[in-house]
């Protein structure tokens, strides 16, 4: 019978440590002298952004940069679990200083769980190659994704306004729907939410169908005839 998945201690090791030091990084070690959401708001919106490009950036790199896998979908759902896990347990109660309602914090919790879950397709890609020009398109389409907008509207700021916010990705959703207030979402902002769902629904079915390919030229090639399917996406093993 199959071994049942080791959970991925040194994953767990490295991202309690990543949110530890963004923990001290925004909020400090000293409580504000002014106890008000209004203080605390500023120090919660640093802290999921941190969070977020440990989970988008830091994640995948350590992942591509590793030895292939030969089951990159389960150790990658497998890592997801635990991502998403500790994101959850600690971003959560972040809210109860805040005076962002339930709503929209779910929201947004959502919008970033399906960014992170669209990497976490693209990693899968890419981490069970032995090809490294496989990985390194996987991780320019993680950075793409994850901080491209941030990058292009350093470059040019109105480059990017003919197009809804919601297009450009998890770390523009996180600047935009933690500005201070407790509106519920906006009209927008759930489109954003069902963007994020799209992608990581496309970048799951590719990396499935990646993945059954791979299994299918790794049957045939003990001498059987490969089929021409197989043989036109062999190049991503």
């Amino acid at each position: 019978m199959p071994s049942a998945p080791a959970l991925p201690r040194g994953l767990i090791l490295l991202a309690s440590l990543w949110l530890f030091l963004s923990w001290i990084g925004s909020m400090g070690v000293h409580p504000p002298l002014l106890v008000a959401t209004s203080s605390y708001t500023p120090s919660v919106r640093l802290m999921m952004l941190s969070s977020a490009v440990g989970a988008l950036v830091a994640w995948p790199l350590l992942r591509l940069s590793a030895a292939r896998t030969h089951a990159p979908v389960r150790a990658v759902l497998l890592d997801l679990a635990v991502v998403l896990g500790m994101l959850n347990m600690v971003l959560w109660p972040l809210r109860l200083v805040t005076p962002w309602p339930v709503a929209r914090m779910a929201v947004l919790m959502l919008i970033l769980a399906a960014w992170i879950a669209c990497v976490a397709g693209i990693v899968s890609i890419g981490w069970g190659s032995r090809r490294g020009w496989v990985r390194a398109a996987a991780m320019i389409a993680v950075l793409a994704i994850s901080i491209g907008a941030i990058g292009i509207r350093a470059i040019a700021p109105t480059a990017l306004a003919p197009f809804p916010w919601a297009l450009a990705g998890p770390v523009e959703a996180i600047l935009t729907m933690t500005t201070p207030g407790g509106a519920p979402p906006l009209t927008s902002e759930r489109a954003a939410l069902e963007i994020s769902v799209a992608a990581a629904l496309a970048a799951w079915s590719a990396a499935l169908v990646v993945s059954a390919v791979r299994r299918r030229s790794g049957a045939s090639s003990g001498g059987l005839p490969r089929t021409r399917p197989a043989d036109t996406l062999a190049a991503w093993n």
